[in-house]
Parts: C-alpha cells; sequence; structure tokens
C-alpha cells in the first residue's frame, strides 16, 4: 500500500487503538476495538459494526483518527452504561442529524450537547423514541464528555475533532492525524515512544531534551503517556 495513503488520516490498527482507548478506560480490549469497528458474527449471525468506515479502513484494517475519536464516544457511551441497542440508535441519530458527514461521533456538537440534539432532532422528526440518548446515564454521559472536551480539539470549519490531547489540553502531547501518520507525539514534533526509549535506556530527561531540542516536561509527558499505554499491554 503507498505510504500516501495513511497521510492526513492517522493509521491504527485494532491492538494500537485499543491502547490509546485504554487511557480513559481499562476494560477496552483490541477485541472490542475490533467489533466495535468491523462487527462480528455470532451463532451464524452478523453483525454490522457500530461506526461507518472509510474504503481505506476496510481494505487494510487501518482505522483512522475520526473513527479512533467515534469508538473513544462509543466506549464512553457503554462506561456510561448505555445499552448497544442504544448506542445504535444514537448512530441512527447521529445519522439523520449530520445527513453528509461520514463521522458524526467525532463532530463538536455532539460532545458538546448530546442529549440536545437527540431531544431536538425527535422534535424535528415527532419521534416520541427520541427523549434521551444514554436515559438513566445522561449524567455520567456529560461528566465524560466534560474530560474529552478539554482533550479534542475540533476545527472551526468542519466542526469534526482535529487534534485530540491525550493527557488533557495542558500538557504537551498530541495526536495529530497530519503528523507522523497520527501516532502520540509530542509539541515539538518528537515521538514518545522515541523520547520514553531513551529514558528507559538510562538517559536523563536533561539529555534527551537536549538531544531532541525540547523541553524536560515534554519528555517528562511522553514517559507518563508511554507507561499508561503499556499498562496492560496486549
Amino acid at each position: 500500500m503507498r505510504p500516501e495513503s495513511f497521510l492526513g488520516r492517522g493509521a491504527y490498527t485494532p491492538a494500537r487503538a485499543a491502547r490509546l482507548l485504554r487511557l480513559e478506560s481499562a476494560e477496552v480490549g483490541s477485541g472490542d476495538v475490533r467489533r466495535w469497528a468491523f462487527g462480528y458474527k455470532r451463532r451464524g449471525q452478523s453483525y454490522s459494526g457500530a461506526i461507518a468506515l472509510d474504503s481505506f479502513s476496510k481494505r487494510t484494517g487501518a482505522l483512522s483518527f475520526l473513527e479512533l475519536i467515534e469508538l473513544a464516544y462509543i466506549s464512553g457511551m457503554l462506561r456510561s452504561g448505555a445499552t448497544w441497542p442504544k448506542v445504535r440508535e444514537a448512530m441512527r441519530v447521529a445519522g439523520a442529524m449530520f445527513p453528509n458527514e461520514e463521522h458524526p461521533f467525532a463532530h463538536r456538537d455532539w460532545f458538546a450537547d448530546p442529549g440536545g440534539i437527540y431531544t431536538r432532532l425527535g422534535r424535528e422528526r415527532g419521534d416520541n423514541d427520541l427523549v434521551e440518548m444514554v436515559g438513566a446515564a445522561q449524567y455520567a454521559m456529560e461528566g465524560l464528555l466534560r474530560v474529552y472536551l478539554r482533550q479534542i480539539r475540533f476545527n472551526p470549519e468542519t466542526g469534526l475533532a482535529d487534534v485530540w490531547y491525550p493527557l488533557g489540553d495542558q500538557r504537551p502531547v498530541l495526536i495529530d492525524p497530519k503528523r507522523s501518520f497520527g501516532q502520540p507525539i509530542v509539541a515539538g514534533g518528537v515521538r514518545t515512544d522515541l523520547l520514553a526509549s531513551h529514558v528507559r535506556a538510562g538517559d536523563s530527561h536533561r539529555d534527551v531534551a537536549a538531544w531532541f531540542r525540547i523541553s524536560e516536561s515534554e519528555v517528562e509527558a511522553a514517559v507518563e503517556l508511554e507507561a499508561r499505554l503499556t499498562e496492560g499491554k496486549g
């Protein structure tokens, strides 16, 4: 596959996506990601995935950044107590609300006011079933979304997720699909796994920062992120 096919979209295997999602939930595994994204079979019955994959993901199995954000949203819904029927209903609503958008769960409006969108669309369509997106877990979901709103930067023109700050927007670590194929980097542009490998080899934070011309706080954040990604790896 041509390398340029990955440019600007990010590229995450299910295992890598699971590790990134485990930053928020230790319960997410690569098998969960595969089922959520690609669907599964059970007792001879086929079930589709919970998100719409682009043609590149279907062909290669490498998820995009926007698909990763949608999976983070789904993980959050499930952690907040939503059932799978609720998740699929929310996807139906999202598709109706953003008919021209391939990745509605990566849209700013869903993170900012999902219940409001859900209820508003129900009124417009006269659908009495569209009352709440996650039912009794609404408050838990709202709390989780406040966390994500501090981590995700949205493109002001498209409204779609643009950059993810997995340790929060006050820490110098980011995931940008337009840089390093969407792998975690520090603000100075160096991959976090490279920085962490130097520290694990015995190099000091000060030396590593000097070699790569970045701050010591960037090295510290890189080491923290990689340690968290490694926890429960498998």
